[in-house]
């Protein structure tokens, strides 16, 4: 269908423009290192002052980036509600750098692939919201997985027999996992202390 107000889609507007916006707001949950999981949100912004948010969720112990969306041209307090509706509710956030969240999500990218994991399909378009990936930025050293080493945390055995194929053959036996129901019956005060030390905490 033609498009009559001559305007690119968002995706091609993705590809094509987005980088040329200024970079906004960036935020990462607390405490993702402890969990292991990161949620990250990079926002440009246009010069109208609307807002293309990108969400990118992190696996940071073994499959790197697991799910990414994004809302483009949005209205400041709608993508306000979307970040306190969709993204607060389950992680407390806090403001950090560019440079930190940029190589957080590569960086965990980049340890997956040490175990034949892609990143979420997604990621061909949300990736234009980030820079791109050149010695331009800043590098910055995480360390990923559990004192280096890949380790799954799998929700299931169909996630363990999902994933465990391809990381022997990229791995050999040099990693480790365990089906997430028995890492909470070996461990059941790990849910408790971590809720107990996040009461209280707000965004800086």
């Amino acid at each position: 269908m033609k498009n009559r107000n001559n305007k690119p889609s968002p995706e091609k507007y993705l590809r094509e423009r987005v980088r040329a916006l200024s970079i906004g707001d960036c935020r990462v949950n607390s405490h993702w290192q402890e969990m292991g999981m990161a949620m990250v949100l990079v926002n440009r912004m246009h010069k109208q002052g609307t807002i293309t948010t990108g969400l990118y969720q992190l696996d940071t112990n073994c499959r790197g980036l697991i799910d990414t969306e994004y809302f483009f041209c949005m209205e400041p307090e709608n993508i306000e509600k979307i970040r306190e509706t969709f993204v607060e509710k389950e992680f407390l956030m806090e403001r950090v750098s560019y440079t930190l969240v940029h190589n957080l999500v590569y960086g965990a990218i980049d340890f997956a692939e040490e175990a034949g994991i892609k990143p979420h399909p997604d990621f061909n378009l949300t990736q234009y919201i980030l820079e791109e990936d050149t010695e331009d930025i800043p590098f910055m050293e995480f360390s990923f997985g559990e004192h280096g080493k890949h380790y799954l945390y799998a929700d299931d055995e169909k996630m363990l027999n999902k994933y465990l194929p391809t990381m022997k053959q990229h791995l050999g036996d040099n990693f480790g996992y365990i089906l997430k129901e028995d890492y909470y019956r070996k461990y059941p005060e790990f849910i408790g202390n971590y809720i107990a030390d996040s009461i209280g905490k707000t965004d800086k």
